[in-house]
């Protein structure tokens, strides 16, 4: 599995949660993998502060939810998302 940015991190995480009704991590509402555009995958460290595509630093949000996050690290990834990114910054500084 490739884990570098900019390889199909979609995949990584549908192909490791394959069940079609996912919850947004931060809002809970249910989502449809079989819906255009209902189910997003987000990194929880973004991607330009140097997030990977490793599974535990990818996380279902619905797409109002990615877009009020953005590419931020904030209170609301903290809140839901603590314990994947205190994974995913050990991971590089290791």
């Amino acid at each position: 599995m490739n884990n570098s940015v900019g390889s199909n991190y979609r995949k990584i995480y549908f192909d490791a949660h394959p069940q079609r009704y996912h919850n947004c991590k931060i809002c809970g509402t249910r989502l449809d993998k079989e819906i255009s555009g209902e189910v997003t995958v987000d990194h929880i460290v973004p991607q330009n502060l140097n997030g990977t595509n490793a599974l535990s630093n990818l996380q279902v949000l619905c797409r109002s939810c990615n877009s009020k996050k953005s590419d931020k690290i904030n209170a609301l990834t903290m809140k839901y998302s603590g314990n994947a990114l205190i994974r995913e910054i050990k991971r590089k500084f290791r």
